[in-house]
């Protein structure tokens, strides 16, 4: 091979090797520019759940956090030391607190720890069954029928026909099981049992 063409396969090879190196940093790049909008955004979701639980230690869901976040919800805030934050207004119990939260907002969120309320456990606890309610009434219409009986084994995923023999009562719906061996599994924590019900597409 001559020199010329020695040459000539060496500048080919290089430019290539330098066009997929520009290739791959684009391609890193983009995908990084494509992650950080999702992250802010569950960021944003997990900030926003946070609010809503502190919202709710004063016992009322007005979009008023009326317990200092600074001091972990242990102390009343003051309407004069209010900051807001996403769309809540939060009260603070000394401007020294306001003042630390909004100097570190993201942080003071990220850390802030929700002690349980009875607003937030009731709260947590209907919207649970209201859930379970809609998922026995889809499965209660799988037979054609909305008469609050579940004539397909829930311990089946929806998929087996049950027997009037293996019934239980859930919410004021009869289920039928299959077997002996799925209704006893079902009616551990029925519950979580009618929560993880995958209702098929039928």
């Amino acid at each position: 091979m001559s020199r010329r063409l020695r040459k000539m396969v060496y500048m080919c090879s290089v430019g290539s090797l330098l066009f997929v190196m520009l290739d791959s940093c684009k391609k890193e790049g983009d995908a990084r520019q494509t992650e950080k909008p999702q992250a802010r955004t569950d960021v944003l979701a997990e900030y926003a759940g946070k609010l809503a639980k502190a919202d709710l230690a004063d016992g009322k869901q007005d979009k008023i956090i009326s317990k200092c976040v600074t001091c972990s919800l242990n102390m009343d805030g003051k309407k004069e030391n209010s900051r807001k934050a996403l769309d809540y207004t939060l009260y603070f119990c000394t401007p020294r607190c306001a003042e630390k939260f909004s100097e570190d907002m993201s942080g003071m969120l990220a850390g802030l720890k929700i002690p349980d309320t009875p607003a937030a456990t009731a709260t947590s606890d209907d919207a649970r069954l209201k859930e379970m309610d809609e998922k026995l009434a889809q499965a209660d219409r799988l037979d054609g029928a909305e008469d609050k009986v579940v004539t397909r084994c829930a311990g089946c995923a929806l998929k087996m026909d049950g027997k009037p023999e293996f019934a239980m009562e859930v919410r004021g719906y009869t289920m039928y099981f299959c077997s002996k061996d799925c209704e006893e599994r079902f009616g551990k924590d029925t519950t979580k049992s009618v929560l993880d019900l995958v209702i098929p597409n039928e």
